[in-house]
């Protein structure tokens, strides 16, 4: 069973600048979540999101003008706020128990998929099609937080050390999920 350490609550901090959909979101020692742009010559100051979260968060945008953002609160669980081309969304919590960082990704506009590890170590995930849907667990042990990427609309591979070795899973829409040792794994 992997350790679960603790990292002291942290929050983000958010700089806009004239095109939101450029914005640096990061942790901050302020314990204040919040963004800068970093398109322009010029930054802005440091906005605050709010909220108290306990892992690194993730960002990913699937279209002009949105941002959405993911952290583990300190209830455990996973929480959200998103950027809708005007303003800040208060943070939502979409349940689950994490234990560690989550990952986020988009395929198409719209389309959000979301991991993290559970309780059980294993690979949990959620996603958002126009309403989110329930968790779902795609089962292995999980010795660290995965990562995923897509490549294209209905693709997403996921990255994660494994109790052994490191695992690569693809997931296709509507083929389920497979995964595999990555070459040159022992």
């Amino acid at each position: 069973m992997p350790e679960n350490k603790s990292i002291e609550p942290t929050s983000m901090v958010c700089m806009p600048g004239p095109d939101p959909s450029h914005d640096l979101t990061k942790i901050m020692p302020t314990k204040a979540p919040s963004t800068t742009d970093i398109t322009t010559s010029t930054w802005s100051g440091w906005e605050s999101l709010g909220g108290i979260i306990t892992t690194p968060s993730c960002v990913t945008s699937w279209g002009p003008n949105r941002l959405d953002v993911f952290a583990r609160g300190t209830d455990s669980a996973l929480w959200t706020k998103w950027w809708d081309g005007s303003s800040w969304k208060g943070w939502s919590s979409l349940g689950g128990i994490i234990v560690s960082e989550p990952t986020v990704v988009s395929w198409e506009s719209g389309r959000l998929d979301v991991f993290a590890v559970g309780t059980d170590s294993a690979c949990w995930h959620i996603w958002y099609d126009g309403s989110w849907h329930s968790w779902e667990s795609l089962g292995g042990i999980l010795i660290s937080p995965p990562t995923a990427v897509s490549w294209g609309k209905g693709r997403i591979d996921l990255f994660c050390v494994g109790q052994i070795l490191l695992v690569g899973i693809r997931l296709t829409k509507g083929s389920g999920v497979g995964g595999a040792p990555l070459e040159g794994s022992s």
